[in-house]
């Protein structure tokens, strides 16, 4: 091996952080830190990139000068390359339309009419759709690239090496548009940011690339033909990527398992000491209680929509209502429509649970049948409403109790106190547990001159 070589293995040995990055990500990717970051679709985007990192270097190892551009698996690196720059714009993407959609809903005065808009966003965020649009730009920088594959001529044609660099000015335009959308987006999480901070490092890698390929076919620079830089290059956009939009994530969710199972250990002893095991129950009472109050419902809604999770409320709201008026088999059709049938656009988690148990029991209806509007048990969709609070009670709570908008919630908490004169908050990642022991009177809260509004 000589010293041109050196890089080359270098590059090589860097990548082997990746594999365990994104075994890190699959292992945690149930964790409530990781879930927004759609993590499978993340984790595909990893695995491609990692192929297209390492791929350059080692072909350049294993073939003698010249022959690496025309192998297929250099061919293939190039549209590897392309694949998870497109990819990854498409995730980025997707962070703005789901802001969109909450602010699209949060705007609505009806949250039960379905407008054009919601339904144009949400077909934008179906997988199929962006599966789509991956697949239509990587067939033509497939095409594109197809011209290495020629025998006969140099490697780099003219041709070549114009349609390779329309193809990065295009990726370049691509990325600031897209970090441009995501600075329009209001998030509680730091994925905007990550993005941002991996689209303008990718294009700042690009440009130093197309400025080193220019400086070595015009001035005959021979340093970064010698020591393979502008390949490097290539191969740092995706340790970019890896650096701020799978390292990063995966950090936080080692460190919130690690501090779940410590405040797990610490729940436990406490609730061993005082002698008392309340389970989920007590906290979704409570939760349940603080969302009824207009403040609470409120504060908690603009939360919802900074955490991109405002359908869970608006189903939630929507499906309380229903014992309110008459109960109606219609009416129950209409919000089975609404919030629990699959592409509803208040579509959640605990829709897709509970799903065919309200489908079997609407499904007369649905069929065409010609049935009287019988009335239905008021607690009929008392299951679906406590299946979201649970769902926003464990995956939303956590997060609203640091946020500023958590003060409606802990002045809830302290009226409680005040009226049971009793109770003791334990708390949990994935759950919470609410212990009861005497506690005295409480002096008054002090009064904050923040706003409700208040946001990060």
């Amino acid at each position: 091996m000589n010293a041109t070589q050196v890089p080359l293995v270098v590059a090589v040995g860097f990548c082997a952080y990746m594999p365990v990055a994104l075994g890190l990500l699959l292992r945690y990717r149930a964790n409530r830190v990781l879930r927004p970051w759609r993590p499978l679709a993340l984790a595909g985007v990893g695995c491609v990139a990692f192929f297209a990192c390492v791929t350059p270097p080692i072909t350049s190892l294993a073939s003698p000068d010249g022959v690496a551009c025309t192998t297929l698996v250099a061919y293939a690196a190039l549209v590897a390359a392309a694949t998870y720059r497109v990819w990854f714009f498409v995730l980025a993407s997707s962070v703005w339309v789901r802001f969109k959609i909450t602010e699209a809903l949060a705007k609505a005065p009806d949250p039960m009419h379905v407008n054009a808009q919601v339904r144009w966003l949400r077909l934008l965020l179906a997988p199929s759709m962006q599966g789509y649009a991956c697949v239509a730009v990587v067939a033509m920088s497939a095409s594109s690239f197809s011209r290495l594959l020629a025998a006969d001529p140099p490697c780099w044609t003219k041709a070549a090496a114009i349609s390779i660099a329309l193809q990065l000015v295009l990726a370049a335009v691509t990325g600031i548009y897209v970090a441009a959308l995501l600075y329009t987006v209001s998030d509680v999480n730091a994925q905007p940011k990550a993005y941002q901070q991996t689209v303008f490092g990718g294009v700042a890698v690009l440009v130093l690339q197309g400025v080193l390929v220019t400086c070595e076919s015009k001035l005959d620079w021979w340093i970064p033909a010698t020591y393979h830089a502008p390949l490097l290059l290539s191969s740092l956009i995706a340790h970019i990527f890896f650096a701020c939009s799978v390292v990063v994530p995966v950090a936080a969710a080692c460190k919130a398992s690690r501090d779940a199972l410590r405040s797990v250990r610490n729940t436990v002893g406490a609730l061993t000491s005082v002698g008392t095991d309340h389970d989920i129950g007590q906290g979704i009472t409570v939760f349940h209680d603080f969302l009824a109050r207009p403040e609470g419902a409120a504060a908690f809604r603009e939360f919802a929509r900074l955490a991109l999770r405002l359908e869970e409320i608006l189903a939630w709201g929507i499906a309380r209502q229903f014992a309110t008026k008459l109960p109606s088999r219609k009416r129950a059709w209409k919000i089975f429509a609404t919030c629990i049938d699959a592409g509803a656009p208040l579509g959640s988690p605990a829709a897709s649970r509970w799903r065919h148990f309200y489908l079997a029991h609407l499904k007369p209806l649905a069929s065409g049948q010609v049935l009287a509007d019988d009335e239905l048990p008021d607690d009929f969709f008392d299951v679906f409403v406590v299946e979201l609070v649970l769902d926003m009670y464990v995956e939303l709570l956590p997060a609203f109790e640091r946020h500023p908008l958590g003060r409606v919630w802990h002045e809830h908490l302290y009226e409680s106190q005040l009226t049971q004169k009793s109770q003791t908050r334990r708390a949990s990642s994935t759950f919470r547990r609410r212990s009861l022991v005497a506690a005295p009177a409480l002096p008054a809260i002090p009064i904050s001159e923040d706003s409700v509004s208040e946001t990060n």
